[in-house]
């Protein structure tokens, strides 16, 4: 049987899921005044696209990106957990907190998504030929 992008994204992303499920349960949840777990996850989840990125960068690898860029990294990471939790700090008067989760995390994001890519860079350039 062919895997269609559907399927390959589908997989990927109850991979993904399951992943995060798991490294939350393990490590816990919301600490009393910052989410830890999800600022972890997020983070890793943007250093793994990073690397995904670059690694189906060449042709022929469209299904490595749609299985692991779209499928899993779009699932392990959660864009709408971290709105909710920044919105429930400002809910609750904890606008600093708010305002640091936010910064911390999207900062964070990108700085892990730059070093996945540079990570995977350096990988396929000591490649032998």
């Amino acid at each position: 049987m062919r895997a269609t992008p559907a399927l390959v994204v589908s997989c990927g992303g109850a991979a993904g899921a399951a992943a995060r499920w798991g490294i939350s349960e393990t490590l816990g949840g919301k600490a009393a005044s910052f989410d830890w777990t999800l600022l972890a996850v997020n983070t890793l989840g943007s250093f793994l696209l990073g690397l995904v990125v670059l690694a189906a960068s060449d042709r022929g690898r469209e299904m490595l990106r749609l299985g692991l860029g779209v499928g899993f990294c779009g699932s392990f990471t959660t864009f709408s957990s971290f709105a909710v939790v920044a919105a429930e700090f400002g809910r609750d008067g904890n606008w600093a907190t708010a305002a640091a989760f936010v910064g911390l995390s999207v900062t964070a994001a990108v700085v892990a998504l730059v070093a996945g890519s540079a990570t995977a860079r350096l990988a396929v350039r000591s490649r032998p030929t």
